[in-house]
């Protein structure tokens, strides 16, 4: 069981999940959900990518290493990231409801 500290936010989920039906930008979905969850932490992140979407970690990792890295000066771009995570997310939108 997970601790309330750890605990997803299903209105969080729910929403990410609403962006997405939207053709919402990876990075924007990420943005938001910083500011949502008030957590900037890649696990908390991928976390929430990998529940909301039902994503493997292998799908999800881009997003760690452009949030991680983006500090000190990532060569992933907002369109790379895109381009590698949005196909995975588009793929599972028939499960979303």
């Amino acid at each position: 069981m997970e601790s309330e500290e750890t605990q997803l936010r299903y209105e969080i989920i729910h929403k990410l999940r609403d962006l997405a039906e939207r053709n919402t930008s990876v990075i924007d979905m990420v943005k938001y959900l910083i500011e949502a969850s008030n957590n900037d932490s890649v696990f908390n992140i991928m976390r929430y990518f990998r529940k909301s979407f039902f994503l493997k970690i292998d799908e999800i990792k881009p997003i760690g290493a452009w949030n991680y890295f983006s500090f000190y000066g990532s060569s992933w771009s907002d369109e790379e990231i895109e381009k590698e995570i949005k196909p995975f997310i588009d793929e599972q939108r028939w499960k979303f409801y």
